[in-house]
């Protein structure tokens, strides 16, 4: 493949790019120094790998840059050649990246699904990445509900925290964490996967307790609820007691030690408001 200076206004961007988000480099440099490293081109002058460095030169009003001109490249080869420039860079995001990589598989002959692991292996090693990373992104984009990829496209949210929730069986119950996960200080702890999984488990291992609707035909429900309120108040006594103690001990915590608590502190609080928030339509009803 050989390197020419080509014109840059004979140039043109490549549509169907993975990459969506391309911020540009500093003109400064290209205004100095040129262009570099060569980008490379088809027989058409369509970009294969360099956009970024192409639109930067533009933008720095040089009249050439170096292209490296690939003749017979095919769809596939194409993409895969922006994947793991890109992958290099690592200024892709990853909403971008799956996209792309499922775009690749799919213009194979074999199943996307993330089930393949002979696919998965494959595809990981031509791109460079682990097969790990692969597996978990593409079981994000076949089963993710829509609001786990917003928030993961508006880098909201991780997709390690997105698999994670997950984990829970019901899309109403992922979309629910996904909203609380979200509206709360949580967002500041979207890279916590660990954090999420822990929470996530104790959610699933938590006993279902299915109304009974007899209750309602005794009105035996006032001693349940009596109940419930005896053991609830020995559970909070213990847990402000905890809290008094804790008190003493937040100058000694370091910054992701207090970033914990203050959520956990968070949900407490949402807990106490939910709860007199239903006392006091109860309450208004009695009246």
């Amino acid at each position: 493949m050989k390197i020419e200076q080509i014109q840059i206004n004979k140039i043109k961007p490549d549509p169907n790019q993975p990459r969506k988000i391309i911020e540009e480099l500093s003109v400064n440099t290209f205004k100095t120094q040129g262009t570099i490293n060569p980008i490379e081109i088809d027989e058409k002058n369509m970009i294969v790998t360099g956009e970024l460095r192409w639109r930067s030169a533009k933008k720095a009003g040089l009249k050439t840059i170096p292209c490296r001109i690939i003749k017979g490249i095919t769809k596939e080869q194409r993409l895969e050649r922006q994947l793991v420039e890109n992958f290099n860079r690592k200024d892709m995001t990853v909403y971008d990246a799956i996209k792309g990589i499922k775009s690749l598989i799919n213009m194979g002959t074999s199943s996307p699904k993330h089930g393949n692991d002979k696919l998965i292996q494959s595809t990981a090693t031509k791109l460079g990445i682990s097969r790990r990373w692969l597996h978990e992104n593409l079981k994000f984009e076949e089963e993710a509900i829509p609001e786990l990829k917003t928030a993961v496209k508006e880098k909201k949210m991780s997709v390690k925290v997105a698999t994670e929730i997950m984990r829970l069986p019901e899309p109403k119950q992922q979309k629910q964490y996904a909203k609380e996960f979200l509206d709360t200080k949580k967002r500041g702890l979207t890279q916590d996967s660990n954090r999420v999984a822990e929470d996530i488990a104790r959610i699933n291992k938590a006993p279902k307790r299915e109304f009974d609707k007899r209750l309602l035909q005794t009105g035996s429900w006032i001693q349940s609820f009596r109940g419930s309120v005896t053991d609830s108040r020995s559970q909070m006594e213990r847990t402000f007691k905890i809290l008094a103690i804790a008190t003493k001990f937040i100058p000694a915590m370091d910054d992701k030690q207090k970033e914990r608590l203050e959520v956990d502190l968070d949900r407490f609080i949402e807990m106490l408001e939910k709860g007199k928030e239903l006392a006091e339509k109860i309450q208004e009803k009695i009246e």
